[in-house]
């Protein structure tokens, strides 16, 4: 199994984790505002997991190669 393909949603679930254990470890209590972070955490979490990822040939219509910006880089 490869794991690459899985990355983005690692990376979502460890971000969830340091948020609650944020939450747990500052003081021993979960304030109701502490509560609302976990729960934006989780429901970032299971968004991005559920986004797929974009096919290997795919760009954001931002990104340009040899575009403009790249040409008047290239001047300075």
């Amino acid at each position: 199994m490869k794991i690459g393909k899985y990355w983005k949603s690692v990376l979502a679930v460890v971000g969830a984790i340091v948020v609650a254990g944020e939450a747990v470890i500052d003081d021993q209590l979960i304030t109701p505002n502490e509560w609302v972070n976990l729960g934006i955490a989780l429901l970032t979490a299971i968004g991005v997991w559920a986004v797929p990822n974009k096919g290997a040939g795919a760009r954001t219509a931002g990104y340009h190669p040899g575009g403009h910006a790249g040409r008047d880089l290239h001047g300075l």
